[in-house]
This record gives C-alpha cells, sequence and structure tokens, in this order.
C-alpha cells in the first residue's frame, strides 16, 4: 500500500510531489481569526525576516535540511496552512486570495513587520508569487523553488488529462484541502497573471535538473512551465539545479546559498 501511495502521488504537479515524513520541528500554536495556526518564529532581532511557504502536501518540515544553513542575522517564519500538520482548516476559498490574506493575518498577529524575503516551494511558490504581485513595497526578495507555473494545469497539465493512475492517487491519498488547493490552481494563476510584474523585487529562481517521470509528454510539459517562468520574469537569476522536485531536501545548501544571496543583496549599498 505504501509502495502505491508513492507512486500515485509522483504525479501530482512535477510528477514529484514531496510526501513529508520528517519529524516535525519544534513549533507552536497560535489563534488568528479563531483558528489555531502552527508555526515557527525565530527571532533575531534582525532588520529582515524569511518566510518560507510550502508545496501541496509538504509540511513545515519540509524546510528542516535549510534552517540550519540560514545566516545566523535574519529572522524567519516558516508555517503550515490550513489543515496541515497542528494548523487548523479553513472556511475560506483554498485559492491564493485568501491563503495569502491568512498568512498576513499570522504575520500581523505576530507583530512580524516587512521587509520580507519570500521562499516558496512547488506550489507555494504560486502563493509567493501571488504575495509579490500584490504587496511588492514589502519585499526585500523573492526565492522559487520548483515552483509551479500561474498556467501549469492548463494543456498536458490539466487534472482530465493525468494518467489514470495518477488521478486515482491524488483522490485516494490527498486530503479535502489538498484537493482544493489544487482544483483553484487555475483561478490563483490567473489572478497572478492579472497583476504586474514586480520587477524590482530581486529574485533567484531554482528549478529542478531531474524529472523521474515515465511519462514524456508529461516531462515535456513541465520543462516548458519551468522555462516559461524565466519569461515571466526577466529580472529573475534562473538556474537549474541537480536535484529533482524536493530542491530543499536534496539540496538544502543550494537553496540556503541563495537565499544568502538574496540577502546580502537587500544589504548591499
Amino acid at each position: 500500500m505504501k509502495s502505491l501511495k508513492l507512486a500515485a502521488i509522483t504525479a501530482v504537479l512535477f510528477n514529484m510531489v514531496h510526501i513529508s515524513g520528517c519529524a516535525l520541528l519544534p513549533s507552536q500554536q497560535v489563534n488568528v481569526a479563531d483558528r489555531k495556526v502552527e508555526f515557527i518564529y525565530q527571532d533575531q532581532q534582525a532588520d529582515l525576516t524569511l518566510i518560507f511557504e510550502n508545496g501541496l502536501t509538504s509540511k513545515l518540515s519540509t524546510w528542516q535540511g535549510v534552517l540550519p544553513l540560514l545566516p545566523d542575522d535574519v529572522n524567519y517564519l516558516v508555517y503550515n496552512r490550513a489543515d496541515y500538520g497542528r494548523s487548523e482548516s479553513s472556511d475560506q476559498p483554498r485559492t491564493g486570495e485568501f491563503i495569502v490574506a491568512e498568512l498576513r493575518s499570522l504575520l500581523a498577529q505576530q507583530q512580524i513587520e516587512p521587509p520580507y524575503l519570500l521562499i516558496g516551494h512547488s506550489l507555494g511558490g504560486l502563493y509567493a508569487q501571488y504575495f509579490a504581485r500584490s504587496y511588492p513595497e514589502e519585499l526585500a526578495g523573492l526565492l522559487l523553488v520548483d515552483s509551479v507555473h500561474p498556467s501549469q494545469m492548463e494543456g498536458r497539465g490539466a487534472y482530465k488529462n493525468w494518467p489514470w493512475w495518477s488521478r486515482l492517487g491524488f483522490q485516494l491519498f490527498t486530503s479535502k484541502t489538498e484537493k482544493a488547493e489544487l482544483f483553484n490552481l487555475m483561478a490563483t494563476g490567473e489572478a497572478v497573471l492579472n497583476m504586474p510584474n514586480p520587477e524590482q523585487i530581486p529574485m533567484i529562481i531554482l528549478v529542478a535538473g531531474k524529472d523521474y517521470s515515465r511519462d514524456q509528454a508529461a516531462r515535456d510539459h513541465v520543462t516548458n512551465k519551468r522555462e516559461d517562468l524565466a519569461r515571466l520574469y526577466p529580472q529573475a537569476d534562473w538556474r537549474t539545479v541537480p536535484a529533482g522536485h524536493a530542491i530543499q531536501r536534496q539540496r538544502p545548501d543550494i537553496v540556503a546559498d541563495a537565499i544568502s544571496e538574496l540577502v546580502n543583496l537587500y544589504r548591499s549599498p
């Protein structure tokens, strides 16, 4: 059963979605708008806060290899979206609009002020794009880690075009909230594309150099979408990483190095 689950879920989005199975990092819960939210906030009294946005099906522990490699002179926040880990579910639609609003409510409740450096993996990268285009004045930088493209689920990527075993696995082994996030991806993507590109924000895009999908058409679709992010963000430094989709797990050093570059760029005269 475990092997069936892993084989089926790998087709989600990039056919390689990481399912977190590691022990959770020490965390706390707070009530935000009558809902418990799980998070970790490391306050170093610094001039910059890193905010990490997890991918579909991933919990905050997905960043546990990256956190020890971060610069000592930054604050950071990792958290679980609604219905992940110990975060309670939300009655709001699972679109970028509401997910970013819930994140901002957490930031306000904890009095975590900008500037922020956003780091988003996979679907979390799409939410980071939504945040960046909505509130560019609050950002010091943006790092996309094998991010979802705003139109990822068009054409070959549409759910109806997934292989039957991928659709079956997704239906069997994902939560109601995870399904809602995926099926609202196009609405979030359209909203992103209807807002201007925040050209002034320093940005690095890390893309996976390895793809384990057996479906050539799916691999081609994913490759095209990865490459098209460079067109959407011509200001970005676009880099291929020798890793699969879960770059933060397989090469946390590369993610941490990219974060350090953006931190140094923000602080440079």
